[in-house]
């Protein structure tokens, strides 16, 4: 095909002229392009330049602790301290767990099993479900009270996500497994030395993890310990209880009811006293962010509208920032903007989530390239909701990405962590 003519018909079918059609977005394009490295020098595509930038902003995470700003919020690191490990309900645990394991329950039940437990004292049910029916991880999985059982559900509905499902928010939940002693922290080890345990072998010592929102996976605190240990013990007996009747638990479990009791109850108690509970159903949490109008006017206004496709995400860092020894590490949300057609990130930034400013974020980035993008895309369905205020006052269309570009940054972000 010879060289098309600025002034003759567009190829595309358009009824456009060639220099008003496809050859106004190749440029637009390019310019694009250009004006996205003049800004992003920083942002440079060699992996070595990235890992800096994102050294740089845990840096001025842990800096930020100190100045006013950040304390005048209600900060993660600073509400959760580290607690230390009390040996007797350690050991209280410990010994509750090895029963559990002695009994191989996962050979019988799968993690669709769930079942729930009133622990006295506690306001609401607590719900578990056994692990290792796969053959992946063996254990106990427990979700305390609404948020627990809502964590639950979102889980199962975010399985085909993958390894991406780490960037989500976790918890609340606890997960006692058997593990390898290389994945307990150095005081869970003395602990265990302590109290003369030894556990021999692959995959052979009990490993206890509280998954909260907001923070790196961490070791039980002694409160956690106690319900995980009333739980515990009466799993055994839900599992008994499966066993012998397995008909009438598949019955109930398709119809999406699940059995509860009061913990301490026996077998033969539970033949009376077993009762049986609709599902809870999946509660979506919407958080619209929130937006200047008069600002975003403004920008609309200051900045011209290109052809380009955008992505915008925010999600959890699995880089963990800790304040000092003294504190639980939490995890910094990471907003992140990349161009949906090259993959290439245009900016992105690190920061708590009490001090999360998504719509300056977004505003900073906008102005940074002098553009505002004709769409767009986010992950899912329920952030669309959240933007479509803000983007809607830039004069953007939103959508849900069939795929994200963003996915590839964040398997970037796996192999650096």
């Amino acid at each position: 095909m010879g060289k098309i003519g600025r002034n003759e018909p567009c190829p595309c079918g358009s009824g456009k002229k060639y220099k008003n059609c496809c050859l106004k977005q190749e440029e637009e394009r390019q310019e694009t392009v250009v004006q996205t490295g003049e800004f992003g020098e920083q942002l440079s595509l060699f992996e070595n330049l990235w890992e800096k930038k994102l050294e740089e902003c845990l840096m001025d995470l842990m800096e930020g602790q100190a100045s006013e700003e950040y304390q005048a919020t209600v900060g993660m690191a600073e509400a959760r301290l580290d607690e230390k490990i009390n040996p007797q309900v350690m050991d209280g645990l410990v010994k509750a767990f090895l029963r559990f394991v002695e009994l191989k329950p996962w050979e019988w039940m799968s993690d669709i099993d769930l079942f729930a437990v009133q622990v006295p004292g506690e306001e609401e049910l607590t719900y578990a479900c056994i692990l290792g029916n796969a053959g992946v991880v063996f254990g106990l999985a427990i979700y305390p009270g609404d948020d627990g059982i809502q964590y639950y559900l979102r889980q199962r509905a975010v399985e085909g996500k993958g390894h991406l499902s780490m960037f989500e928010d976790l918890g609340p939940s606890l997960l006692l497994s058997l593990g390898n002693r290389d994945e307990l922290l150095p005081e869970e080890r003395k602990v265990y030395k302590e109290l003369d345990y030894r556990f021999r072998g692959r995959e052979a010592w009990p490993v206890f993890r509280s998954y909260r929102p907001g923070y790196y996976v961490w070791k039980l605190t002694a409160d956690e310990m106690l319900l995980a240990t009333a739980v515990l013990e009466q799993s055994i007996q839900f599992a008994l209880h499966c066993k012998k009747h397995r008909r009438q638990w598949n019955n109930k479990i398709e119809q999406d009811k699940i059995p509860w009791c009061v913990a301490g109850c026996s077998l033969e108690e539970m033949e009376k006293k077993l009762r049986w509970t609709p599902l809870p159903e999946v509660r979506h949490k919407i958080e619209i962010i929130p937006a200047d109008e008069i600002l975003l006017k403004k920008v609309r206004k200051e900045v011209p509208l290109c052809q380009g496709i955008w992505e915008l995400d925010w999600f959890y860092s699995p880089m963990p920032v800790q304040e000092s020894k003294h504190h639980v590490p939490v995890r910094p949300l990471m907003l992140a903007i990349c161009d949906h057609e090259t993959g290439l990130m245009l900016d992105f930034n690190l920061v708590y989530r009490e001090q999360a400013d998504i719509a300056g974020f977004v505003v900073k980035t906008i102005r940074g390239l002098r553009r505002r993008p004709r769409v767009v895309m986010v992950s899912d369905p329920l952030k669309v909701l959240a933007v479509s205020k803000l983007f809607s006052l830039l004069g953007c269309e939103v959508c849900v990405a069939d795929y994200m570009m963003m996915d590839d940054f964040k398997d970037t972000l796996l192999e650096m962590d």
